[in-house]
């Protein structure tokens, strides 16, 4: 068992351009693009994996205690707290608003754009134009049939859009006021570390910011819940390496340990088998 964060920790990938702030230009050029095409809903990551329905149906697994490991948190629909994090167009928690899922969610994301973006296919599809900076607002799916559900006078279904930073927005002396006190239930991470990690930017102290997402993303976490990541950048063991071995306080209690796994596919090149995109479950002791 490594004895320092160091230790646990794995090689740094090469800084990316898809580890700078130039999303916002993309979510810039789809909101333009919705003024004449209102169906357009711009990207969805992970979305050639089908990481969305993947994501959605693994989190629909865990509403039952049957064949689940212990360590595994059982959820609720009608009462699991979502945040997802690196929303971008809002496309995941809309997937499980069209699931069943109607406890509280909220999706954020580092771009003002993003938010922008993910709040106007909100509007399009139900006509609801309340500003959320301090509300939530309903969602649905972008992609299915809108019509089964409630007006946005009558759901109580809410999805709150914000803008936040992880790594810069989160101290001690500032909560934001749409996360709870104590941490959400699910949080979702499809994509956001691995932005992250690609990131030449460092801290005052000089480490790459990745460095510090364990310690950030933890207050998120309820004590007893669960964080999602999807990564095609990070193998299983490296992501265990970097969320239970450098989050702050390894492997001790109030850290986290895996829970379980998303299934994607698995392929063999020279003899070693691998897949070009993971999801793992860690759980908040």
């Amino acid at each position: 068992m490594p004895n320092s964060l160091k230790e646990a920790r794995p090689a740094h990938l090469d800084p990316s351009p898809l580890g700078t702030k130039a999303w916002s230009s993309l979510y810039t050029s789809d909101i333009d693009t919705r003024k004449s095409i209102p169906d357009h809903t711009g990207t969805t990551w992970f979305d050639d994996a089908d990481a969305e329905r993947k994501t959605t149906r693994y989190l629909g697994s865990l509403t039952t205690a049957l064949e689940q490991p212990k360590n595994t948190p059982i959820l609720s629909q009608a009462a699991t707290t979502f945040l997802d994090l690196g929303t971008g167009n809002g496309s995941q928690l809309f997937a499980l608003r069209r699931a069943g899922w109607a406890g509280p969610m909220v999706g954020v994301d580092y771009s003002p754009e993003s938010v922008d973006l993910a709040r106007s296919i909100w509007k399009e599809k139900t006509g609801d134009d309340r500003d959320a900076v301090d509300s939530a607002n309903d969602s649905i799916s972008d992609e299915e049939d809108w019509s089964d559900c409630a007006s946005p006078s009558t759901s109580k279904e809410h999805i709150g859009f914000h803008t936040y930073d992880i790594i810069s927005s989160l101290s001690p002396s500032s909560r934001p006021s749409w996360l709870p006190l104590e941490g959400f239930d699910v949080v979702l991470d499809k994509g956001t570390f691995d932005a992250i990690s690609l990131s030449a930017e460092v801290d005052k102290q000089g480490q790459r910011l990745c460095e510090n997402y364990a310690t950030a993303v933890k207050p998120l976490v309820k004590r007893g819940g669960m964080l999602l990541i999807t990564s095609c950048n990070w193998t299983e063991k490296e992501l265990n390496e970097w969320i239970v071995g450098n989050d702050g306080r390894t492997r001790e209690e109030d850290g986290f340990e895996i829970c379980g796994r998303v299934s994607y596919p698995r392929f063999k090149f020279g003899g070693v088998e691998g897949q070009s995109v993971v999801g793992v479950a860690f759980r908040r002791r």
